[in-house]
């Protein structure tokens, strides 16, 4: 996940590329004629001071790589927000930011 959380007049703008391959389980392969498996995210979200302040859930129709962006009230410059998804698969991935 990239992330990046600027803050301005008390507004943190977030912005976030999950990159992963979101397959919708309906593509074939070329070479076997199976079906991809589908992975895809579930769920996004994004925790700051404690709170889940951003949550987002996704299905099999979203995009290779997801982007989002948001904002919030609040937020301080050095603070830390931390983003987790989870995929259909079990997967997870968790990735921290400082909000500059």
């Amino acid at each position: 996940m990239k992330v990046r959380a600027i803050i301005k007049n008390n507004i943190t703008n977030v912005r976030v590329l999950a990159e992963h391959p979101m397959e919708t389980g309906l593509e074939i392969y070329d070479e076997t004629g199976q079906k991809k498996p589908a992975k895809y995210i579930q769920k996004l979200t994004c925790v700051y001071a404690e709170k889940v302040i951003f949550l987002a859930h996704f299905g099999p129709s979203v995009s290779e790589n997801p982007y989002v962006s948001f904002s919030f009230k609040g937020g301080k410059k050095g603070d830390t927000l931390l983003f987790r998804w989870n995929d259909n698969t079990g997967d997870i991935e968790k990735t921290e930011a400082i909000i500059n």
